[in-house]
């Protein structure tokens, strides 16, 4: 429970210190028309534009600012800070039931400190929410690779649902492609398929049964456009197009500070051949190759492998005292001290919060670190 305590108090202190962001408005919004008596099956920008992504996060905010009696930046994102905890409780669950309780804690503190988690953790936006269901989604298909419990491919099943209910399409192939890639590499197990495709599948096929009964040939449009346009870099959606190798970088900045250990993890995990290790990796890879395929990328979309590589980080730390020779641990604090003096002579003789294109909230934060 520790490091979900942590992420709690990291997640939530700063909730309450500004408006919420453009990228938050536009989130909100949604919420806003379903509070006023709007569609709740079909999220809207207006009565003219309809939101292009499913609607369980507006869902979720929509319950929060019921229970609060209005939509406010607090509403917004108390959803964000929820899931980010229960993520961080997930990951450090997954880390006890794969290694121990020491390589679990270790797991849940380095993904509770990551930057760009802890951002997310305190903005009203989807993708930790997604995080949240993808994560719970592999805790429960460990479990089942492992023969343990067969009842949970009731939740199993349900998690990626709503991973689909969250952001769409990539909440079923995530999951289910990595767990078909560790049961072809590992030894064949029972899996429990029918559930896994059909719970999902059925959720959305309501909720898209209803939006096409309801939003007619404009939901339509706005499907197809996310799907297969999408995929095949459509002009007609705005798909943040970047090179394939794009979220190389981005991983490094994302998982800051812990990044700059992440190819020692790599090459570490290596000698030891751990099936769990293994089924981290695959998972983690599965999504940094699938995303890099899409022309369309942020380093936001990233985020749902966090706990993935926190895990491995934390084999690694875990291990490293016991199996790396001492001119190795010299190297790696020389780099880590190396990397650190040369960001902030970098960053902070010139550093002026002012100027710098952050709302008052994250300006905040920053000045008090600084």
């Amino acid at each position: 429970m520790g490091p979900a305590l942590l992420a709690a108090f990291l997640f939530s202190w700063s909730i309450f210190h500004s408006d919420l962001s453009k990228r938050e408005a536009r989130e909100g919004v949604p919420v806003v028309n379903m509070m006023r008596g709007g569609n709740i099956w079909l999220p809207q920008i207006n009565p003219q534009q309809l939101r292009t992504k499913p609607p369980l996060f507006y869902w979720s905010g929509l319950l929060t600012s019921k229970l609060f009696g209005e939509v406010s930046e607090i509403t917004l994102r108390i959803p964000s800070v929820l899931a980010g905890v229960g993520t961080v409780f997930l990951t450090t669950f997954l880390g006890m039931r794969q290694f121990s309780a020491t390589i679990g804690c270790l797991a849940g503190l380095i993904i509770a400190t990551c930057w760009r988690f802890t951002y997310l953790g305190s903005h009203a936006r989807i993708d930790m929410l997604f995080t949240f269901f993808i994560t719970l989604a592999f805790v429960a298909l460990w479990e089942l690779s492992r023969g343990e419990k067969k009842s949970l491919k009731w939740l199993a099943g349900l998690a990626i649902g709503l991973a689909v209910m969250t952001k769409g399409p990539l909440g079923w192939l995530f999951p289910l492609l990595a767990i078909f890639i560790f049961s072809r590499l590992h030894k064949p197990f029972s899996m429990p398929w029918a559930y896994l495709l059909a719970l999902p599948l059925a959720m959305a096929g309501l909720w898209l049964g209803v939006g096409l009964m309801a939003g007619g040939e404009e939901f339509s449009k706005m499907i197809y456009q996310e799907t297969v346009g999408r995929v095949s870099g459509s002009e007609a959606i705005h798909i943040h197009p970047k090179p394939f190798y794009y979220y190389i970088p981005q991983i490094f900045g994302g998982m800051a500070p812990w990044s700059l250990f992440l190819p020692f993890a790599l090459w570490h995990g290596k000698k030891y051949q751990d099936v769990p290790w293994k089924f981290c990796l695959i998972a983690l890879a599965t999504l940094f190759i699938f995303l890099s395929l899409f022309p369309g990328k942020r380093g936001d979309y990233l985020l749902p492998l966090y706990p993935m590589g926190a895990v491995m980080l934390a084999v690694f730390f875990s291990r490293a005292e016991e199996s790396l020779t001492f001119p190795t641990r010299i190297f790696m604090g020389m780099i880590m001290l190396l990397a650190l003096v040369l960001g902030f002579s970098a960053l902070l003789p010139e550093l002026n919060f002012d100027s710098l294109s952050l709302n008052s909230r994250d300006r905040w934060m920053a000045q008090l670190l600084y």
